[in-house]
């Protein structure tokens, strides 16, 4: 670690903000293992002060009833990855259940950006610009694989090729196809949100 910040302090010296970046980038994936224990470690630490309280008798009234919401909340998060109000993760649990596992649960957890709660029921609305963006994600990142495969074939193509050209080209194709990997990704919750909110619609 006092390598990782001498270097650090040497490049900012230097004003090489990459050298800087590149420095947290590599600290950051060598020690992810330990970042994520501490974040569990909060969150075990904030489980167990809840449990706590619910031992004690002086905790009573709308006081435990709110804890053991949150209790639960907090398991159902540490579960699923999913952090909602009590009624709107009832209503989507019981909408996910009706369907009888025709619908995966991945797509009730995809589309919680679009839900919409009122009157104790729970609707998907998918606004006209997320069906722009829907689209655009899918035919960009559709476009970008055909290009990201047309680089990586592309050297069997140019004569006398250079191992340098091929290394860059490659490295291009790579990144191409991470960001399309990425954009095609990202049309996924809207796919999902139209799933369930044909799914609501039935019932």
């Amino acid at each position: 670690m006092d390598k990782i910040l001498s270097q650090m302090i040497e490049g900012s010296d230097g004003s090489n903000i990459l050298a800087i970046a590149i420095v947290m980038a590599i600290s950051i994936v060598f020690n992810i293992e330990k970042i994520y224990k501490f974040f569990d470690s909060r969150k075990k630490l904030k489980i167990g002060l809840i449990e706590d309280s619910l031992k004690h008798n002086c905790v009573q009234g709308s006081t435990r009833i709110y804890l053991e919401n949150l209790i639960e909340s907090e398991y159902f998060k540490s579960i699923t990855g999913i952090s909602l109000e009590k009624e709107v993760r009832d209503s989507m649990i019981e909408a996910y259940l009706s369907a009888n596992g025709h619908l995966k649960f991945k797509h009730f957890k995809r589309a919680i950006p679009y839900y919409e709660f009122k009157n104790s029921n729970l609707s998907v609305h998918i606004s006209k610009f997320s069906v722009f963006g829907f689209v655009y994600n899918l035919m960009t990142g559709f476009l970008m694989m055909v290009a990201a495969v047309f680089l990586f074939i592309s050297p069997a193509f140019i004569p006398a090729v250079t191992f340098v050209k091929v290394f860059s080209l490659y490295g291009v194709a790579i990144l191409t196809l991470f960001m399309a990997s990425l954009m095609l990704y990202q049309s996924l919750p809207v796919l999902s949100a139209k799933y369930v909110k044909d799914h609501l619609k039935k019932l």
